[in-house]
């Protein structure tokens, strides 16, 4: 993809059209269907009780995603970019497949597979790893969401 500013404005908009939201996000950064359900409520659980540090949903999300307090770094680390071939979308009212469709994609969730490589692009070390089962890898991304939390 080389038009990602096009098409993230184009999700926008189609979400906007049915009353909603959407994020768009790397899906090579994603480490498992988990890690987005699980910045999401910690996203709206802030915005509910005041502690939200970005203005709008989707903004509050990709900081949980990405385990950031910066939204810049936090986009640098997970937003879509010239390049990205594989996305992960989080919807709000809307419907997804919708979306995807006007953007001539499909449903695919296998793309949100947790990896190693994803697990260690949050900075988790090999010693941390070894603290988990190679199949528990994507609880420590979810620790670090945790964190953050904390952090704030």
């Amino acid at each position: 993809m080389t038009d990602a500013r096009g098409l993230v404005e184009r999700a926008r908009a189609e979400a906007a059209s049915q009353g909603g939201e959407v994020l768009l996000l790397d899906a090579d950064r994603v480490a498992g269907p988990e890690h987005l359900l699980v910045a999401a409520e910690r996203a709206e659980r802030a915005r509910q009780e005041g502690r939200g540090a970005a203005d709008s949903l989707p903004m509050e999300t990709l900081l949980y995603a990405a385990a950031e307090r910066q939204i810049a770094t936090a986009q640098a680390k997970m937003a879509v970019r010239p390049g990205s071939v594989r996305l992960a979308l989080v919807a709000w009212r809307c419907d997804p497949d919708d979306v995807l469709g006007l953007l001539g994609l499909r449903r695919d969730d296998r793309v949100l597979a947790p990896t190693l490589e994803k697990v260690r692009a949050f900075g988790i070390t090999a010693t941390e790893l070894a603290t988990v089962r190679d199949d528990q890898s994507a609880e420590l991304v979810l620790e670090r969401i945790a964190l953050l939390e904390v952090a704030r």
